[in-house]
């Protein structure tokens, strides 16, 4: 699972930086902000696949 959701940041930073290429250097803190937005949406998905799982088993 890890896996999966390190491969999903790869492309979903590729393709951002695709669609708004950095001009220079001082986009630096957008760009974290960017990728840290990223990953806690990826962790609330992986939280509710693993609740979901967890309940699922639980049944």
């Amino acid at each position: 699972m890890k896996r999966t959701l390190m491969s999903a940041v790869g492309i979903a930073v590729d393709r951002s930086l695709k669609l708004v290429p950095p001009k220079d250097e001082s986009g630096v803190e957008e760009g974290l902000a960017l990728i840290t937005q990223l990953m806690s949406g990826l962790t609330a998905v992986y939280k509710a696949q693993q609740q979901d799982q967890e309940a699922d088993e639980g049944a």
